[in-house]
């Protein structure tokens, strides 16, 4: 037996673990000499989400030496600052940026930066066939939301110890600010709650939500080491700067514009230390997936095959309520596909 071929196999599987856990920052405060970098010679991170319809747009930055440091800095430009609002409209998930501002929101769960300059260093283009289309949710605005007043959401990030709370409502992202942390605080990335709110006056974009209530519907971590049977759209989360290959997983229908994703993963090495398994698996969806290239939708993070569902049983892994996603380990012979 190859003990060191495993020990190798071991830390790779649990770099891909760490990646899928790690979309969200864990803490919300920027280091002293972070704040001056952004303000001084530029610092240079991974965008972590750009919607130009709603001008929603994240940093991610990994603090050089502590593997574990990770920010999400929300960017914006002023409505004059004309040049910098075309690079911003012009990101993607993934790109490689390097920007100068003046950071403020220090006082809040979530650090802001006013560009002075943004300069995109490495376009991310990820190796997928071409989609038959991309997503296109659909725009809630302000007043429709006010006279809401309360939705079911899916919980996409917690920051600042459950002072802000990111929801994803009816294929859109809203950052929640809250007040009263009994039960913000524990919340995970993928829980079902209600949620009773005021949409804030300012700023115009992105939305912002005050939180009046907030009631947990269901909790994503009772599933952490269930055996389940999930069925649903075969999914990709292909290979990125955050992910080191493709991970397959099932679309979970919630409610009606709510959806889960479980990755479809096993990490046990066989005799000579290799994922074989978890081989078995890629090549199994991969053949699926290529069949059927010409119905893919473009989402995001992700790309969703229309014409491939997918029939999933094994047990489900939630350890972390930063979790981007839960996933259920599972062989290839556990999944099947249906029409």
């Amino acid at each position: 037996m190859n003990f060191i071929k495993i020990l190798k196999t071991q830390l790779l599987a649990l770099v891909v673990i760490f990646v899928l856990f790690s979309n969200i920052a864990r803490t919300s405060e920027l280091p002293s000499d972070v704040v001056k970098q952004i303000e001084t010679q530029g610092l240079v991170g991974l965008i972590h989400g750009a919607d130009p319809e709603t001008g929603l747009y994240l940093l991610s930055y990994h603090l050089p030496g502590d593997f574990f440091a990770r920010y999400t800095i929300s960017l914006y430009a002023r409505s004059r600052d004309t040049q910098i609002k075309e690079t911003l409209s012009s990101l993607h998930r993934g790109d490689k940026v390097e920007i100068v501002g003046l950071v403020g929101g220090q006082e809040t769960p979530q650090p802001h930066v006013r560009l002075i300059k943004i300069t995109l260093l490495k376009a991310y283009v990820p190796v997928v066939v071409t989609p038959k289309e991309e997503f296109k949710k659909t725009l809630i605005t302000k007043a429709e939301l006010q006279a809401i007043g309360k939705v079911k959401a899916i919980v996409h990030a917690v920051g600042g110890e459950g002072k802000v709370v990111v929801i994803e409502y009816a294929d859109n992202i809203f950052p929640l600010v809250v007040s009263d942390t009994r039960v913000s605080k524990d919340l995970y990335r993928g829980d079902l709650v209600e949620v009773e709110f005021n949409v804030q006056s300012d700023p115009r974009q992105p939305i912002h939500l005050d939180a009046k209530s907030i009631k947990v519907l269901e909790q994503f971590k009772d599933l952490n080491e269930k055996e389940v049977t999930y069925e649903g759209r075969l999914t990709l989360f292909p290979a990125s700067p955050t992910i080191s290959r493709d991970v397959w997983a099932l679309e979970f229908v919630v409610a009606p514009g709510l959806s889960r994703y479980f990755t479809l993963v096993n990490f046990e090495p066989n005799s000579n230390g290799d994922l074989e398994e978890f081989d078995k698996i890629d090549a199994k969806l991969r053949e699926a997936w290529t069949a059927q290239s010409a119905e893919v939708l473009g989402a995001r993070n992700k790309f969703i095959n229309l014409k491939v569902k997918v029939r999933a049983h094994g047990k489900v892994s939630v350890v972390s309520a930063a979790q981007a996603n839960a996933q259920i380990h599972l062989k290839a012979d556990d999944i099947q596909f249906f029409e």
